[in-house]
């Protein structure tokens, strides 16, 4: 169960810029988490997608700040991990498809790029 969230606190109907994510089903501010707890937005993004092990101190600051459990945040880290995960695979697989796809076309591969020779006079 959810605890009451106050008023006043980083979530967000809306994003509204480029520090605002969908985490936890809410939309957070990051550089406002940030703010209040004295750390880096890049230290925030890097805890909430799971690219860094954090303080459980600050785990614990930001699971309240947001009115979520800490299961609940950990649910939330290993689910975005998954998903990057995911749109890696997809992005690799399509990639690959294409590369395959120009292979079997039968058009000759790009030439090579030729760097300009050097113009200056030789002594």
């Amino acid at each position: 169960m959810r605890k009451q969230r106050p008023r006043g606190l980083p979530v967000l109907e809306q994003p509204r810029t480029s520090t605002d994510v969908f985490f936890c089903g809410q939309y957070i501010n990051m550089s406002a988490i940030a703010r209040s707890q004295g750390i880096s937005v890049g230290y925030v993004s890097q805890l909430l997608n799971g690219e860094r092990d954090g303080n459980i101190r600050y785990y614990v600051k930001i699971s309240s700040v947001l009115g979520i459990t800490i299961d609940e945040m950990l649910a939330g880290i290993e689910e975005r991990k998954q998903l990057r995960i995911e749109a890696a695979k997809l992005a690799m697989s399509s990639y690959s498809k294409r590369v395959a796809e120009e292979d079997q076309s039968g058009l000759p591969p790009l030439p090579s790029l030729r760097l300009p020779q050097d113009r200056r006079r030789k002594a």
